[in-house]
């Protein structure tokens, strides 16, 4: 009961975007791996992706993980949970095309491999590609997790979300912090006028 109380403040906390694996009002810290749960169902209400990429109405949205260690249980509490009227389904993907038929995957792999060849193989493609750390971003992914004092925050890279074909909600991208590629920073200095 305590258990799933901390879970949905969690989910309560997410959507205002101020997630914290902290204390939640006095209830016990909350699992890193919940937080990341709750953002990852979360990042399907609050894109959108390119018509018929999802396929018919009625099927499932799909948000896979390369690496599912301790994240079985808080999926297990997002079961039943609808995205845009899609149920949502969570996947282990061991291969890069599982990843392509996921509209979200998770590279929360330590090894930075298998994370940056995925990123290679999904680019292009219509998927919301999340992972870990800033260095994720400039890899070429569109949403990261980074961690500031005891909070968890987000990252985002418009440019690869563009490139995806993927939109990101305002409401989304208010609460991350904005990633530039070096060329558009070198490309808006004052000391260029701002030319490529």
């Amino acid at each position: 009961m305590r258990r799933s109380r901390t879970f949905a403040a969690v989910c309560l906390v997410v959507l205002f975007g101020t997630a914290a694996f902290g204390r939640q009002d006095g209830l016990a810290p909350v699992p890193v791996e919940d937080v990341k749960a709750v953002f990852l169902y979360n990042f399907a209400r609050f894109a959108r992706w390119p018509e018929g990429t999802l396929g018919p109405p009625s099927a499932p949205l799909r948000i896979g993980v390369l690496d599912v260690s301790g994240l079985h249980d808080a999926f297990a509490r997002l079961e039943g949970k609808t995205a845009g009227g899609r149920p949502v389904v969570f996947a282990h993907c061991r291969t890069v095309d599982a990843l392509r038929q996921c509209a979200i995957v998770y590279l929360n792999s330590p090894d930075e491999l298998p994370v940056k060849r995925a990123l290679a193989s999904l680019s292009g493609h219509p998927v919301l590609t999340v992972g870990n750390g800033p260095a994720f971003l400039r890899w070429g992914g569109v949403l990261a997790f980074t961690k500031r004092a005891d909070r968890i925050r987000l990252a985002a890279n418009p440019a690869a979300a563009e490139k995806a074909g993927i939109g990101l909600s305002a409401r989304l991208l208010q609460v991350c912090e904005i990633y530039a590629p070096p060329e558009a920073q070198q490309g808006n200095s004052p000391s260029d006028g701002g030319r490529p």
